[in-house]
Order: C-alpha cells, then structure tokens, then sequence
C-alpha cells in the first residue's frame, strides 16, 4: 500500500503543476481537483485519516468552486453558504478524525485554503496554497508521506513563480509611469 500511495502522489504532482500554470483561476481550481482525487487515494493508502477526510472534502469543494466560478451569474448569498458549509464539513470531519495537534495544523490549512478557492482573486488563491502546502508538509512528514511532500513543495514554487512574475510585472509598470511623469 506504502508504494500504491506514493504512486498517487506521483500523479497529483503531475496534475497539480499543470493545473497551478494555468492564467484562469477557475483552469486552476479544476486541476486541483483532480489532483485532489490522487492526493486522497494516497492518504487512504497512507490511513491518515484526517487528510483522507479533507481531501474528500477538498476535492468535491473544488469542483463546486469550479462550478460557481464558470457559471456567469451564480447567486451571491447562495456561494457565501456554500463557503460556510465547506468550512463547516471540514472542521466536523476534523473533529471526527482527530489526531491531536496534527489535526489542527493541517485543517487550519484548509480552511484558509477553502477561502482562497472562494475569492475571485487568482493571487489570494496562490497565496492560501502557499500556507496549506505548509500544513501539509507537517502533516505528510508525520505519515510518510514522501512523494506527497515533494507535490507540497513543488506546489509552494509553482505558486510563488505566478505571484513573482505578476509582482515584478506590477513593479515595471509602475517605474514607466513614474518616468513619464
């Protein structure tokens, strides 16, 4: 099972980086998904059980946020209940699963994360990436997880390369306009 687990989370990375170069924010959540699915069956294999919770969780979270985001005119009040929801089937599965500190740490990581899907901003999205991959690190390190810390810190680069590049972008606009002034 050990080597099944490490194989999913050799896919996931696959899909996750790919997912995570998209320009649309909405091409990104549906590839996280995805690599989502891969990342839970490795935590089945793994019996850790709070992350194979999340990740159920997670993974179906993502496909709804990828719904909401392509629908054009999707109901406001029903998208915050939907985020209230998701924040509150996690913390219950959390509490379910418990397994101490460990638990803490990675659902504090999900439930930033889960915000970050929500908002339309790509940059909050890489941002809250940033920290759950954090978690996860923690977390993975403590089951074994080998290949799933590898999908973690390639997650944290592929996020931090979009957020450079747009702030050096940023950067450069703002040196012409101060020229030409």
């Amino acid at each position: 099972m050990f080597y099944l687990a490490q194989a999913m989370s050799i896919i996931s990375i696959i899909v996750a980086v790919i997912g995570l170069q998209q320009k649309d924010k909405n091409k990104i959540v549906l590839f996280m998904g995805i690599s989502n699915i891969f990342v839970t069956l490795s935590y089945l294999f793994l019996q850790a059980h709070t992350g194979f919770y999340l990740m159920i969780v997670a993974t179906l979270r993502m496909f709804v946020f990828y719904y909401i985001g392509i629908k054009k005119n999707f109901n406001k009040a029903l998208s915050v209940l939907l985020l209230v929801a998701f924040e509150a089937i996690q913390i219950a599965t959390s509490c379910y699963s418990y397994e101490g500190v460990l638990t803490l740490i990675t659902l504090s990581g999900f439930l930033l994360y889960t915000y970050g899907c929500w908002q339309k901003n790509k940059n909050i999205l890489l941002v809250t990436n940033i920290y759950l991959s954090i978690c996860n690190i923690t977390y993975n390190s403590f089951h074994q997880g080998y290949f799933n810390i590898v999908l973690e810190a390639i997650l944290i680069c592929a996020s931090l390369f979009p957020l450079l590049k747009g702030s050096r972008k940023k950067a450069a606009r703002s040196r012409k306009k101060h020229n030409r002034v």
